[in-house]
């Protein structure tokens, strides 16, 4: 069995390796994986990721796949067929079009095409990729290479919305806290901080128990009960 995962870019991708190589070599040894595919930007992953979906959950009937984009922005795709205004429906355009894919291009009857989707589990990075990377508080210290307090964010930090999504967080932290890179590079940074997590369990939930990111332990919680390794335990 293998969990196909679409994100949207290439930062995405490097980052989600480095914070997972953990739990993906334990799946390894069981014969299972964990492939990232990113999909240049969000306007294409919206464009493709239907037909990409689709096209591995047809290939096999024991394989899943997971839809990440990020919910930032979304002004921009007010006047699309891919139009959303929230976690919600950023979920539903997602399922829409991989179901239409199945159908059509799959050729798939709709029982056959209901049937596939039990193995389709569409998220998003709320409201951007770099929310792991302020739950990550203590891997981002040491990258930047202070004992600094970093600054003020939601908790969860998912709920850090679109004013000022994570991404302007980070980006702001590295120019004012770093003691070895002012500037935030997301493909070399993004790895950096998440590949130093030593305790997930700890950074996806809060100082008071709360978990930091709850849309990212759901998916993580789905996918570890489909391939029967979990990356941790996951807080309520």
């Amino acid at each position: 069995m293998k969990a196909w995962v679409f994100v949207e870019g290439l930062s995405d991708q490097l980052g989600l390796e480095a914070f997972w190589k953990p739990w993906r070599e334990r799946l390894r040894t069981k014969g299972q994986g964990i492939k990232i595919i990113p999909l240049k930007n969000k306007a294409n992953f919206l464009k493709k990721f239907g037909q990409h979906a689709a096209e591995k959950l047809a290939a096999s009937g024991d394989d899943l796949v997971i839809g990440m984009p990020d919910l930032h922005p979304i002004v921009s795709y007010a006047a699309t067929a891919w139009a959303h205004s929230d976690a919600a429906t950023l979920k539903n355009v997602q399922a829409k079009a991989v179901r239409a894919a199945l159908t059509t291009t799959q050729g798939f009857h709709p029982k056959r095409a209901d049937a596939a989707m039990a193995r389709l589990y569409p998220s998003l990075f709320k409201y951007d990729f770099e929310m792991l990377l302020l739950a990550a508080e203590d891997a981002l210290r040491k990258t930047l290479g202070t004992s600094e307090r970093l600054g003020d964010w939601r908790v969860p930090v998912e709920d850090q919305n679109l004013d000022r999504p994570p991404k302007r967080v980070i980006e702001e932290i590295f120019r004012t806290k770093s003691t070895t890179r002012s500037t935030y590079r997301d493909t070399r940074d993004a790895p950096a901080v998440l590949g130093r997590v030593v305790d997930m369990p700890a950074m996806l939930r809060s100082p008071d128990g709360r978990p930091t990111c709850p849309e990212f332990i759901d998916m993580l919680r789905w996918l570890g009960a489909r391939l029967g390794e979990p990356c941790c335990e996951l807080p309520g």
